[in-house]
């Protein structure tokens, strides 16, 4: 057998001498049961070449170390055939060490890409992302199927997360007049937006360059057009698992309140609740969500007692959760009618300005021996802060408020502010004779953003689950059934145990019985009855599954999650009992909140609960107890769901079709799967043979790991496992036996 190397050098290629033979063994590997981790990024090899005068010159005299050759230390280009086939591309040649030869190492087959990734792994979250930003809540974004597109960051679809969000049939109800019924069930649990499978892996490409080829984009209008063995790649999204804001992002979500109108009243509040307002600056109410003009102010009217009631105008809006935390920045100067310029009292009385907000309060009214809860309304003070004397104005002395962060200043905290309680007021505790400056305009900030239910806007990548990139392309292989392979132009693509079924089935193989030396009643060198590192049992689980774990009554989870187990099995007893194969980084569907087991969780990821801390007494609305949890990292498929609705004749009518989202749990019915089904055959009763054979360069050019192989010294038809090709053009081939 011919073999040639050459040396790229400044003067190009040069033929290297080698010995006879090279001692160069290249290694092929199907990587069948193996995954991603285990793809080599490349081959290397050690071996001897002879210290010629050809070699020495090509090497620039590196064994003389009073000359300092331009060949050392560094990786040369190299290209190596076999009789004239050049078998791998991408080889380096270079001097590891000499002594009575040169001592080389070449290495081919490189995968630049795959390297950095294994060697530089970072979390999704990680990604460069440009500070993408996508709307929480999303009103007015595409939710119909026709706007799928897994080649664009984010997608909207609707589902329900937690708690019932969306009502997908909705009942008749018999009504004289026409009833008017939403779709929408009045719980603000929007659904987590997503980011197509697709997306992430072009952007995981374009950061490490890596060539994962796994499946085909899939532009708007073409939601139906995909491959169903590559769904997860092409169907799938992984929703958003956070929608904190960082300060910078709070910061452009405050709302300003510079140019308020003051609205002043002289009014003493009696009975229970004793608060003297004598003059008021009434506040816009606290909005969530991006500024708007919200600056008129409504006037507060005051009755003759607190409890049974006040009107007054609403402004703003108000967010459907119990309890909101803000803090205010500001400085505001003014003048008081009671404290005049020429008089300074003895007890250092100062005006204060507080903040008071009206909420709703339950008290029991016992009548004739009975109780009755109902709601009556007090004032609240949340928080306040002392006037400092600055000087005078018209006669009367000037107080500066300042609790303005800029200015040094701490701001005024309000922790317990009720969504369904009033507008929030600012109250001096003494006669206000001018507001003389607003020397800082008001704002507000949110302080608990992750309870912000009103729609805002989040960044996209940094809510991504926290999975490293490696691991997550690694799981897409499982899920799909597939094992990866390296293509000769370096893409990584991932091939289906069933392709080796469809080709067997089809007559698509390779009949390499002429290979075998020797004859037929040979023994083979090897036969082993065990495959890869499978055990009697074989477990591919979900990240919320714990096969280990024992039913305790008194230790329940309130959140349930449906099992993911899948199972693959070998009939060897003596192998070990179980061993679990993958546990993806994903959960399965939340099926059950022992909480609120009435409620439909849409079987998907769990972003809405209702809070504990609701009071029976308080009466407090369902709605104002919605609590946002960080779901945990689920995979979703996207489908079409049909919109119905029952008519009065009994009959359901289709109104429409939505793009959402089903949790992907394909492990639990594993053997639904045709690539798992023809797994779970060959390895069944596996027979694992190696075998010396006659491989050709052309042999082993581009090879089909999924082509069966045909022996007709076993009347069988094998899988490639791996092969051995020493530089003398004997294989050492070691084949599975199909079912």
């Amino acid at each position: 057998m011919r073999e040639d190397l050459y040396a790229l050098t400044d003067s190009g290629y040069q033929r290297v001498d080698l010995n006879e033979p090279s001692g160069i063994q290249l290694n092929f590997k199907s990587n069948m049961f193996g995954d991603l981790s285990k793809v080599t990024c490349s081959h290397s090899y050690t071996f001897k070449l002879p210290m010629t005068v050809n070699n020495r010159r090509i090497f620039d005299y590196a064994e003389d170390i009073r000359h300092q050759s331009g060949m050392i230390r560094k990786r040369i280009t190299a290209s190596y055939s076999q009789n004239g086939i050049n078998l791998f591309q991408n080889a380096n040649l270079y001097i590891e060490s000499i002594g009575s030869s040169y001592n080389a190492v070449m290495t081919w087959d490189v995968i630049g890409g795959l390297t950095a990734l294994k060697d530089n792994d970072i979390s999704l979250r990680e990604l460069p992302n440009s500070n993408v930003e996508t709307d929480f809540g999303f009103p007015g974004t595409s939710t119909e199927v026709e706007a799928f597109d897994n080649t664009e960051l984010v997608l909207n679809p609707i589902y329900n997360s937690g708690v019932p969000y969306y009502r997908w049939n909705i009942p008749y109800v018999k009504t004289t007049g026409r009833p008017n019924l939403s779709r929408y069930t009045g719980f603000y649990a929007y659904p987590m937006p997503v980011v197509p499978v697709y997306k992430l892996l072009q952007m995981i490409n374009s950061h490490f360059g890596t060539s994962f080829n796994l499946g085909d984009a899939v532009t708007k209008g073409n939601a139906k057009s995909f491959n169903p063995k590559k769904e997860v790649i092409e169907k799938g999204v992984i929703p958003l698992v956070g929608k904190d804001l960082n300060y910078e992002e709070r910061l452009q979500r405050k709302c300003y309140l510079s140019g308020i109108k003051f609205s002043y009243v002289n009014t003493k509040i009696e009975e229970e609740n004793e608060l003297y307002f004598p003059d008021v600056i009434q506040f816009t109410q606290v909005k969530i969500g991006a500024p708007g003009d919200y600056f008129e102010s409504g006037s507060l009217k005051l009755s003759k007692h607190d409890r049974t009631g006040t009107n007054y105008s609403n402004v703003g809006v108000k967010p459907k959760i119990k309890n909101i935390s803000v803090e205010f920045d500001g400085c505001i100067q003014a003048a008081f009618n009671d404290f005049p310029a020429n008089r300074h009292d003895s007890n250092d009385e100062v005006p204060t300005l507080s903040i008071y907000q009206r909420q709703q309060v339950w008290y029991n009214d016992r009548t004739g021996g009975r109780s009755a809860y109902r709601a009556y309304y007090e004032w609240f003070e949340l928080d306040s802060i002392d006037g400092d004397a600055i000087g005078s104005n018209g006669g009367y002395r000037i107080f500066e408020f300042d609790f303005a962060l800029a200015n040094g200043a701490t701001r005024l905290s309000c922790e317990n502010v009720k969504a369904a309680g009033g507008s929030l007021l600012f109250v001096f505790s003494h006669r206000l004779y001018r507001i003389v400056s607003m020397q800082k305009d008001i704002e507000v900030f949110l302080k608990n953003s992750d309870r912000c239910i009103v729609p805002h806007s989040m960044d996209v990548i940094s809510n991504l689950p926290d999975i490293g990139c490696l691991a997550f392309v690694k799981s897409l292989f499982y899920m799909m059934g597939a094992f990866p392979i390296v293509t000769s132009s370096k893409e990584i693509v991932p091939r289906f145990f069933s392709e080796i079924s469809d080709n067997l089935k089809s007559g698509n193989v390779l009949d390499w019985s002429s290979k075998l030396p020797g004859s037929a009643s040979d023994l083979p060198t090897e036969i082993k009855f065990t495959s890869g590192d499978f055990a009697q049992r074989n477990y591919y689980l979900m990240k919320s599954d714990d096969i280990d774990s024992t039913y305790d009554p008194e230790d329940l989870d309130d959140d349930v999650y449906a099992s993911g187990v899948g199972t693959l099995n070998v009939d060897n007893s003596t192998l070990e009992i179980s061993s679990t194969v993958i546990q993806v980084p994903f959960f399965a569907p939340f099926i059950l909140n022992r909480k609120i087991p009435s409620f439909d969780t849409g079987s998907t990821i769990k972003s809405w609960t209702l809070a504990d801390e609701a009071d029976s007494k308080e009466r407090n609305s369902i709605y104002n107890r919605l609590e946002f949890c960080e779901p945990e990292p689920a995979l979703g498929i996207i489908k079409e769901r049909d919109i119905t609705q029952e008519l009065n004749t009994g009959e359901i009518s289709v109104k429409g079709q939505v793009m959402t989202m089903e949790v992907w749990n394909g492990f639990s019915q594993l053997q639904t799967n045709d690539s798992y089904k023809y797994l779970q055959e060959i390895i069944r009763k596996p027979f694992v043979i190696k075998e010396d054979m006659l491989l050709t360069e052309f042999d082993l050019l581009d090879l089909d790991y999924t082509r069966p192989v045909y022996l007709d010294k076993y009347n069988s038809y094998f899988a490639i496992v791996s092969i051995q090709r020493d530089s003398n053009g004997k294989c050492k081939c070691e084949l599975i036996k199909l079912p």
